[in-house]
């Protein structure tokens, strides 16, 4: 990916989100917005998480595990380690690896509802192969920067049950081939074991 595209999709990306976080008229909110969750109570946040997307113009999964803090009910920043897991694509294919730093802020919730910012900034190896006339793989490797930019919501079904979905797009720094950028969707269950067992022994 040249230079020039790769810093147009990060300047639009933030941007975009900008745009959430200081619309014009709420410039004298930025205290509750960017300090104020910083001084909530700080616990330890950890989980799994899947994307769904195309590489190399193939579909494939991207799995994540993270762990980091989370500050009240509005902040996250965690690290991350994430793998497509397998082989993604056809006559040429890719398998990425890579760690990351995420955040994800609550900007707006509605009783039941919560929408969520989604920034990730990683770092890792993306390893091609293709096989040539006599049968036997090819393999290359080469250093990726991938950015993914995003809004995410969230509904509680109950204190320790929510439903899970958002969209966002992928962007890849570094990268020589240029086809590992793409949109990405996730759909899923959260469940808070701790807040499941607090609930269980309420009702004994």
């Amino acid at each position: 990916m040249s230079l020039q595209k790769s810093t147009y999709h990060l300047l639009a990306g933030l941007m975009i989100l900008c745009s959430f976080f200081f619309p014009i008229e709420a410039s004298g909110q930025i205290d509750s917005l960017l300090i104020a969750p910083f001084k909530e109570k700080k616990s330890i946040t950890y989980g799994f998480n899947n994307r769904r997307t195309f590489l190399l113009n193939s579909s494939s999964t991207i799995y994540g595990l993270y762990m980091g803090i989370q500050y009240g009910k509005r902040l996250k920043h965690v690290i991350t380690i994430n793998s497509n897991g397998f082989w993604a694509g056809e006559e040429q294919q890719v398998q990425l690896l890579y760690g990351g730093l995420a955040e994800e802020f609550t900007f707006l919730s509605l009783k039941r509802f919560d929408f969520i910012s989604y920034i990730h900034a990683g770092l890792g190896i993306a390893r091609y192969r293709e096989m040539n006339s006599s049968g036997s793989y090819i393999i290359s490797r080469e250093l990726i920067s991938p950015i993914e930019l995003g809004i995410h919501g969230s509904f509680s079904v109950n204190s320790w049950l929510a439903l899970n979905g958002g969209a966002g797009y992928r962007f890849v720094l570094l990268e020589e081939i240029d086809q590992l950028d793409h949109i990405y969707y996730k759909i899923g269950l959260s469940l808070s074991i701790e807040k499941f067992l607090e609930a269980r022994f309420a009702k004994k």
